[in-house]
């Protein structure tokens, strides 16, 4: 029987991951991709103004950072991908996960790092989006819309960070959203509202569309059901995500608003099952990388405190 199950390859599972190695835990890591990263795959080209030790820098330099780390075999050995779990049983010694592949796991305690479950982007709904070849749901490559006239709509972090990266490289940016206040950094904010068109509180209306082409948006104030049509070369659309299954023990964990409750220990409602990231909430909750990895730190010294009740934690490489 393992010591840990951790399910869920994003930041916080990695993390976990290189804690249960250093700490000499027996492990396994699943993942229901076939890649590590998580949601911060969606993200690789955002910056990220709140990592400490940088002014700004890329999501995909924190994630190839930690991806050059599990390269290392002692990791890597422990890793199974396109892996998912199905079916979790409480036994007497711990818990048996059974897998997509008709796979047992036998663990005496789970973490649950898979940010909510599998998630796709929440749709702006214009008919046959999936059609359409300038409307996007992440940044892949920043560098092909720098000088172009965008479209966003969004008004959390990464809508404005985004907005205010593509001002500072030579865009166009109509920044979209249907409250007055958005939820993004004030330092960004500020500069936002100086050098882009900011619309607030407006909703997507409509769309003129040629080719497959998305050539302007029609937008309308919640308020006075003023419209405005906005000519565009690309379309942003960050609305978030919205979980397509739930977890297997989900009816069994306490939930708020589909997210798990944990305590202070970062266990939740079933005693051996920990959970750290973006699908967990307790008061004062942010949802950050720095966030869920200071939560993974927590969980797993808890667990290793309940293993070995007269070891002392002793992180490697913190």
């Amino acid at each position: 029987m393992l010591d840990l199950l951790i399910i869920g390859g994003g930041p916080a599972g990695l993390y976990a991951s290189h804690l249960a190695s250093n700490s000499g835990l027996s492990y396994t890591l699943v993942e229901a991709s076939f890649e590590l990263g998580g949601k911060l795959r969606l993200y690789e080209d955002k910056p990220v103004y709140d990592y400490p030790g940088f002014n700004d820098t890329l999501g995909k330099t924190i994630l190839n950072q930690m991806l050059t780390q599990m390269a290392e075999s002692k990791y890597n050995s422990h890793i199974k991908l396109m892996t998912s779990i199905g079916r979790i049983e409480k036994t007497e010694d711990g818990f048996i996960s059974y897998t997509n592949h008709q796979e047992t796991i036998a663990s005496k305690f789970i973490i649950i790092t898979h940010g909510g479950g599998m998630f796709v982007p929440r749709p702006l709904n214009i008919q046959n989006e999936a059609t359409l070849n300038n409307l996007y749901y992440h940044v892949k490559d920043a560098s092909l819309y720098e000088g172009k006239k965008l479209v966003m709509f969004g008004g959390g972090d990464t809508a404005t960070d985004w907005a205010h990266y593509f001002i500072n490289h030579g865009a166009e940016v109509h920044l979209i959203h249907r409250r007055d206040d958005f939820r993004g950094d004030e330092s960004l904010l500020s500069e936002i509202k100086v050098n882009a068109n900011v619309y607030t509180p407006y909703k997507f209306s409509d769309a003129s569309i040629t080719d497959h082409t998305v050539e302007s948006v029609t937008i309308t104030h919640l308020k006075t059901k003023e419209d405005i049509e906005i000519t565009c070369d690309h379309v942003f659309v960050f609305f978030g995500t919205i979980p397509i299954k739930t977890h297997p023990l989900n009816n069994d964990l306490a939930l708020d608003n589909s997210r798990l409750i944990v305590s202070t220990s970062m266990e939740t409602s079933l005693q051996g099952i920990f959970a750290c990231g973006n699908g967990i909430t307790y008061p004062g909750k942010q949802s950050m990388i720095i966030t869920a990895l200071g939560e993974v730190a927590t969980a797993m010294g808890s667990i290793i405190y309940q293993l070995y009740p007269d070891k002392i934690p002793s992180y490697k490489r913190l």
